[in-house]
């Protein structure tokens, strides 16, 4: 079982093995989840609210900085490849590393926002066609 220093500096490495993406990807990920947190804890995870849209956003919004990511790294790797004439191995290996690493975190950061945004989403669409059909 890893301790927890290691998971730390596992972690470390994973986010500097992604590039400068990360941080953005991050920041993404740390804004939605203190919006699902404070949904889940000061409301009901299906409760309309103004942060449902900013949630489904931030979810949308991951993947594409992953997709920049991995743009990033495939710029790094043909360098590489046009500055060496062939591939570099390690540093090759390391620039699709990177543009793999940002694509997989855009996807996992987005995943569960998708899921919550959407559902309560629904819910709130929901609730607003039954409010509309008992005043009618």
């Amino acid at each position: 079982m890893k301790t927890i220093t290691e998971i730390i500096l596992t972690t470390i490495d994973y986010f500097n093995k992604g590039g400068p993406v990360m941080f953005l990807l991050f920041l993404c990920s740390v804004w939605m989840w203190t919006l699902i947190i404070r949904k889940f804890l000061f409301k009901s995870i299906l409760s309309p609210d103004d942060n449902t849209s900013t949630i489904c956003t931030l979810s949308e919004i991951a993947p594409l900085l992953g997709l920049l990511g991995t743009i990033t790294g495939m710029i790094t790797a043909f360098e590489i490849i046009s500055r060496n004439g062939s591939a570099g191995g390690k540093d090759l290996a390391d620039a699709i590393s990177e543009a793999l690493i940002t694509t997989q975190t855009g996807l996992a950061i987005a995943l569960p926002g998708v899921l919550i945004g959407y559902v309560s989403a629904a819910k709130s669409k929901k609730i607003t066609r039954k409010s509309r059909e008992r005043h009618e």
